[in-house]
């Protein structure tokens, strides 16, 4: 309490709290400053350390013991990794990018069936319609929006989504 800790001292905080069954979520923040506007390049090595500590994340809870005998953490576990906005899909005239509705969001753990993309962009980098069944790109299909995705991961850690969301879940994610 009181303390801003770096990502990396987040991550060994959260694992333990949830080993130890302190917490049954834990929120993440990288507090690298990615809403720049100008000379994006510079975020490769922003985006280095995020990526490195889901890396770490992933691999400590493969390797802690689970609530079960003979299970892990991760088996247990969801992991979301998100931002609340994306980035135009080309750079603006100071070389870096303006806030655009569109984005990506990664989904591992319990109950997720891994190695999968779902949706789509077009050549402007606009979102696809998309089958929620499937995830597939589908012209008959509908729109994703962040209620339909966190209904989805709210019915894959086990809440009834309909009590906190008046929205379809999307599930193509879930095993």
């Amino acid at each position: 309490r009181g303390r801003t800790l770096v990502f990396d001292d987040q991550i060994s905080f959260a694992l333990d709290a949830l080993e130890q069954d302190l917490s049954q979520t834990v929120m993440l923040n990288t507090r690298l400053d990615y809403d720049t506007h100008a000379d994006n390049f510079e975020q490769a090595a922003s985006q280095e350390l995020t990526f490195a500590g889901l890396a770490r994340i992933m691999d400590e809870l493969t390797l802690r013991p689970g609530r079960q005998v003979g299970t892990r953490m991760i088996d247990d576990t969801v992991v979301v990794c998100l931002s609340e906005f994306s980035r135009t899909p080309k750079r603006n005239s100071k070389a870096g990018k303006d806030h655009w509705p569109v984005g990506a969001a990664v989904i591992a753990g319990a109950g997720v069936r891994g190695g999968h993309s779902y949706g789509g962009t077009t050549p402007e980098g606009n979102a696809t319609m998309i089958d929620f069944t499937s995830g597939s790109v589908s012209a008959s299909g509908r729109s994703l929006g962040a209620g339909n995705l966190a209904a989805g991961i709210l019915s894959l850690c086990g809440v009834d989504p309909s009590a906190h969301l008046d929205a379809e879940g999307f599930h193509a994610f879930a095993s």
